[in-house]
């Protein structure tokens, strides 16, 4: 006959109670050992230490009879032999520490052949769990992206499947400003598939143990609607165009070229929408409102390999190494309104697909044997990214108005730009070396109850490496053919000048009211990335410069994260449900400004609001 789980919690206390002699000081753990002052022999006395600071415990009282002010260190109602003695709780673990207890008796979730016990470690705990504050205490298939060394803590073998789906509830497809509206598409929810994984690890360990793990997993979903708008006053994208041939600045978009003109391959010019005066210079008109939409959608695919194991079951490495795939596109409508009463649309397609690696290394440690407190540390490499940008900038202006005039310098009005349309595309490859991460965390379990976990995590932006393409060679033994970069000095020194290094806070609980219910709490601060006074520069010399098919730029601030999970675990099946809500907010500007040239914009405030629904199910074996 099978046993149901009461059962069997019996029959180990029944069994364990054998093991007690006459006379011995016993303490009991929290969980299955508080049962086994129910099954002493009547011959049998032993005196029963609670490390919640009680000696002579008996057994648990009659239904009606429970005293709330006598429990044990589980929490459940005790009774006290005539010779019971309390005391505090330091004094509870001095006679511990200082050997006047003859038997302890632990409760423990899983054991090997070899007796050796294994620390609660929340078996079936799924991502995104606790927020993402489980680098310390391990045993979460997250932690192969950020400390390896987590999956070390695998007791058992898991396979996990996530999938969900993203929403922003305040985000619209249509931008309105005093009186004029565009359209444009984009979704404001999708579903996604977030990550589905397996962890091996053997059935045979002892104290030394070697765990091997996959994983798939969205580091990036770029689903995001952004709608702005503002007044314009003696400015418009053009007029910056203008400011920028007139200071005779390096930097030219796909943008520029379509507004003021470009020479081709040939050496040939190429005129733009806008007039070039006979005494040079070039023509514009201002703008008095601008209206964007912006509709991004894409993920970065990573898949991570990690192999981890146990040193004496006090000590876990793991070594993570990653593979990712992106895909970004990005569609957008700038258009603005000029003060003569035609409009211009800017149309932008964007599209940047490429592959990567990177390698994670991590260490968890207990600096106290058998605690059940964790240190972990770890750092990420940079991803080295081998990149494709393409896109399409197409400018209209339209509208039933004469064009804006300036006089030539013979006295006569001229318009200062054609009704009409330009186009530019763009094809680039480029390589992008990624920040480099560190991290320190702390994690800590209080009986089977309840987990605490803590990280820090920084990263350098300031100093990631945008580099060209600038040759190679081709290796006759092997005829591989095999390209060079260098790093692109102007965009790294301009990207120094506008980003900062970047501090992530993580915080996480478990708690466990029964075994089969989890409930998670986390929370996720993100440091910006932008300084306060970051821009979109346009103006130096630099690839990255010319192939740029829009000019504004949002200088988001800090990323707060909110995560409430709920956990079902039913023998070796476990069902995960979380939501995240995540805030940004920014500060979007549609141009850089030239102040000295009286071509100034103000930002406007936007912010992005996310919703995440997410179910995992998970399988041990």
């Amino acid at each position: 006959m099978e046993l149901d789980k009461n059962q069997v919690r019996e029959v180990i206390a029944k069994r364990v109670a054998l093991e007690l002699k006459d006379g011995d000081v016993v303490n009991l753990g929290i969980g299955l050992p508080t049962m086994v002052p129910n099954y002493l022999k009547p011959d049998v006395h032993v005196m029963l230490q609670s490390e919640n600071g009680m000696i002579g415990m008996g057994g648990a009282p009659a239904a009606g009879q429970e005293d709330p002010l006598w429990i044990n260190a589980g929490g459940g109602a005790i009774t006290a032999v005539p010779e019971a003695a309390t005391f505090d709780s330091a004094t509870s673990f001095g006679i511990i520490r200082g050997g006047h207890v003859d038997v302890s008796i632990l409760g423990a979730l899983q054991v090997d052949e070899a007796g050796d016990l294994a620390n609660w470690i929340i078996p079936g705990k799924l991502a995104p769990g606790m927020g993402g504050a489980m680098e310390a205490l391990g045993a979460d298939i997250s932690t192969i992206s950020s400390n390896p060394a987590g999956i070390g803590l695998f007791r058992k073998s898991q396979v996990t499947l996530t999938a969900g789906v993203i929403a922003q509830t305040d985000a619209e497809n249509y931008t309105e400003f005093d009186g004029s509206r565009i359209i444009f598409n984009g979704k404001k929810s999708h579903p996604t598939f977030d990550q589905v994984g397996i962890v091996w690890s053997p059935k045979n360990k002892g104290a030394n143990w070697l765990n091997l793990a996959f994983n798939y997993h969205k580091s990036a979903d770029f689903g995001q609607i952004l709608n702005a708008a503002g007044a314009l006053k003696n400015v418009s994208l053009n007029k910056i165009t203008a400011a920028k041939n007139y200071k005779e600045y390096a930097g030219w978009t796909s943008q520029d070229a379509n507004l003021g003109g470009y020479k081709d391959n040939s050496g040939n010019y190429q005129p733009g929408l806008f007039t070039v005066p006979t005494d040079g210079g070039l023509a514009y008109a201002e703008a008095n409102k601008y209206l964007f939409g912006q509709y991004q959608h894409g993920y970065i695919g990573t898949y991570d390999f990690n192999i981890s194991g146990s040193i004496n079951n006090q000590v876990w490495l793991g070594l993570t190494v990653g593979l990712h795939d992106v895909h970004y596109n990005s569609n957008s409508l700038y258009s603005e309104d000029f003060v003569d009463g035609n409009i211009m649309d800017s149309f932008e397609q964007l599209k940047i697909t490429g592959t990567g690696f990177d390698v994670k290394a991590g260490v968890i440690f207990r600096p106290v044997k058998d605690s059940p407190f964790r240190i972990g540390a770890y750092f990420n490499s940079p991803i080295f990214y081998d990149l494709t940008v393409s896109g399409d900038n197409d400018i209209t202006i339209s509208g039933n108005y004469d064009p804006a005039i300036y006089e030539e310098k013979d006295g006569s009005q001229q318009p200062c730009y054609v009704k009409g349309d330009r186009g530019q595309s763009i094809d680039y490859d480029f390589r992008l070396n990624t920040p480099w991460k560190v991290g320190a965390s702390l994690g800590h379990t209080i009986g089977n109850y309840l987990a605490l976990g803590a990280t820090y995590e920084y990263a350098w932006y300031d100093h990631m490496d945008n580099r060209v393409k600038d040759g190679g060679y081709y290796d006759s033994y092997w005829g591989d053919y095999y390209e060079s970069s260098s790093s692109d000095e102007a965009m790294n020194h301009d990207t120094q000048l506008n980003l900062q290094g970047v501090s992530t806070l993580k915080l996480g609980a478990e708690i466990k009211p029964v075994d089969m219910l989890s409930i998670r709490l986390g929370y996720n601060y993100v440091s910006p990335m932008y300084k306060d006074n970051a821009l979109r520069d346009q103006t130096f010399d630099s690839n990255g410069v010319y192939i740029a098919s829009s000019a504004d730029y949002t200088n988001w601030k800090a990323t707060n994260r909110f995560t409430l999970g709920i956990g079902f675990n039913y023998q070796n099946l476990a069902i995960d449900v979380a939501y995240q809500y995540s805030s940004q907010k920014g500060d979007f500007y549609p141009f850089e400004s030239f102040t000295d040239m009286g071509c100034s914009v103000n930002a406007t405030k936007v912010d992005n609001k996310r919703h995440q629904l997410l179910m995992t199910v998970g399988y041990r074996f």
